[in-house]
């Protein structure tokens, strides 16, 4: 579970999630149709029904089943960074006391050792998010 979470804390789908949505905060901020006090005191459904209500790409990104990776910079609303690589290799017990699961589990130390080469696309985008608007 800890290799899967770090994966997906490291590809760009949790990125490009929150890219978008602090890009229609602000975009919502600008337009005045939030207070940033309303960040701490509405509940999201009131936050997301303000989104729903003013931008035609919130509809299309609830909607969205598939991110597009790409090396060449795309057209429209796309992230595209890097972050640092973050994990933690759970401890286990044993009868020589606690080690590293990669020091007791070939399966798992070629699972971390993946971990470190992955790297995901440059750009990702959803295609039928071209603007934020």
């Amino acid at each position: 579970m800890v290799y899967n979470y770090a994966m997906e804390l490291q590809g760009n789908k949790d990125k490009f999630v929150m890219k978008y949505i602090s890009e229609m905060v602000k975009l919502a901020f600008e337009r005045k149709l939030i207070l940033l006090e309303n960040l701490y005191t509405k509940e999201e459904k009131d936050i997301c029904h303000v989104f729903e209500s003013n931008f035609l790409s919130w509809e299309k990104f609830k909607e969205a089943s598939k991110l597009v990776g790409q090396d060449k910079e795309p057209q429209g609303f796309y992230i595209s960074f890097e972050t640092k690589k973050r994990n933690a290799i759970p401890l286990v017990s044993t009868t020589e006391g606690d080690k590293r699961i990669t020091c007791v589990s070939d399966f798992a130390k070629d699972k971390y050792e993946n971990l470190k080469k992955f790297k995901d696309k440059k750009y990702a985008y959803v295609e039928e998010i071209k603007e934020l608007c």
